[in-house]
């Protein structure tokens, strides 16, 4: 479980501070798929990167199945990280190296065997359905493919939380619709925690089971896919449905 209280992130500039996060609290269940949605500069990557403390939160805590994060040395940190997997929007892969060695990476770095990172990367790429281009390179690959690389990469030291930020902005429709299946397939199979954030509200519709609707760095309203669909509180979630069309839906019934 991840449980985030009174988590602030404050900012320091010549130019002064700036508070891009203020006084967040949520809690995410294990196994559970949750979205953040927020416009941009709502504070979404900001959150994300402190729950792997990527950036250490100004004030609050963060605690992962009960350990505080916020209390441990950078190389507890390393080390706790191993187990949060991480999907970038970009994709960041190597593009000096082949697929199996993009996967293999975070393996190496963890020192795991020659025939432990072999026997993980060939699975993986079954799971990502990829088996064909292991010795492809990025250059060779479609967007849709190379964020498969992505997330095997991510699945590579056996994490418990999978961390998507913005995975499926730089795609199109229908490549965004295979890689929510497969995210939701390994949510399934493996009972991985999987936080996403993204700006799309159909991406949340259809993998999330709660969502935080974030505003100016503050939790405007959070709860259940269908409870935001029938009754949003805040004007960003508002925003986000009248584009889908699901608020005109819920004031017709």
């Amino acid at each position: 479980m991840i449980s985030i209280t009174g988590l602030s992130k404050v900012y320091s500039s010549s130019e002064g501070d700036f508070k891009a996060l203020s006084d967040i609290s949520l809690t995410i269940e294990d196994g559970e798929i949750y979205g953040i949605i927020g416009l941009s500069g709502a504070g979404k990557s900001s959150l994300l990167r402190c729950i792997n403390m990527l950036e250490r939160p100004t004030s609050g805590s963060v605690k992962i199945d009960g350990v505080d994060m916020t209390s441990l040395s950078e190389s507890q940190i390393r080390e706790k990280r191993k187990k949060i997997g991480m999907v970038f929007q970009h994709f960041n892969l190597l593009m000096n190296s082949t697929v199996f060695d993009n996967i293999a990476f975070p393996m190496r770095i963890a020192k795991k065997s020659k025939e432990e990172i072999r026997e993980r990367v060939e699975s993986l790429l079954q799971t990502v359905n990829l088996s064909q281009k292991a010795n492809s390179y990025p250059s060779q690959l479609s967007g849709g493919e190379k964020q498969r690389v992505g997330i095997a990469r991510a699945l590579a030291n056996s994490p418990d939380i999978l961390l998507c930020d913005e995975a499926t902005s730089a795609l199109d429709p229908s490549t965004t619709d295979s890689i929510l299946s497969l995210i939701r397939d390994i949510n399934n199979k493996l009972g991985i925690t999987v936080v996403i954030i993204t700006h799309e509200m159909d991406v949340i519709k259809k993998v999330c089971t709660r969502v935080a609707v974030l505003e100016k760095g503050i939790v405007a309203e959070e709860k259940g896919i269908k409870e935001l669909i029938k009754a949003p509180q805040s004007n960003t979630a508002r925003r986000f449905l009248e584009v889908t069309g699901d608020v005109r839906a819920a004031e017709a019934v």
